[in-house]
């Protein structure tokens, strides 16, 4: 069973969408958008960690249906707050595509994440000179880019035309 939720970034409020889960009486949140690496497990009256491979997180509960979702080693350690508060499939779908709109938070990058051999990788357009981030042992190591398309391609599995056309629809010139 589970059900929708609209959480908060601060300082944006309401803007990024997860999932929470219930397995046998036990809730987890859900997010491959962030992304979080495993489902972790929370409830109102104690700190839950989850360990994987790449990061440790804890689910803090903050009252009023409020956690912390916070992950180490990260730059930024305060991933989001979790609002464990249901809602309707067309609030999710309303609050998912104003991200990707006008004034949302992501119609102006492109950004890839992805384990590649075990290892997380990202890319995110905004962040210039072109490069992949990758992430061992709590460290950030920026590999440069100088074919982007064609290295992004090859590293990610993704088709070099889609990847053209992102580039395009950004206004980008690669």
């Amino acid at each position: 069973d589970g059900y929708l939720t609209i959480n908060d970034m601060l300082p944006t409020i309401g803007c990024h969408t997860a999932i929470v889960v219930r397995l046998a009486e036990q809730s987890y949140i859900v997010d491959a958008g962030l992304p979080l690496y495993a489902a972790l497990p929370f409830n109102a009256t104690q700190v839950s960690e989850t360990h994987t491979p790449f990061a440790m997180y804890r689910v803090h509960p903050n009252g009023d249906s409020r956690y912390a979702i916070e992950r180490s080693p990260h730059p930024k350690p305060t991933a989001y707050t979790l609002v464990d508060i249901p809602v309707s499939d067309q609030d999710y779908k309303t609050a998912t595509i104003r991200d990707y709109g006008v004034d949302g938070l992501f119609l102006d990058q492109l950004i890839i994440n992805k384990v590649v051999d075990n290892q997380p990788w990202r890319f995110a357009s905004r962040d210039i000179p072109y490069h992949l981030e990758h992430f061992a042992n709590g460290k950030r190591e920026d590999i440069p880019l100088t074919n982007p398309v064609e290295e992004l391609a090859a590293k990610f599995g993704i088709s070099a035309i889609l990847l053209s056309k992102a580039f395009n629809e950004l206004g980008v010139a690669i």
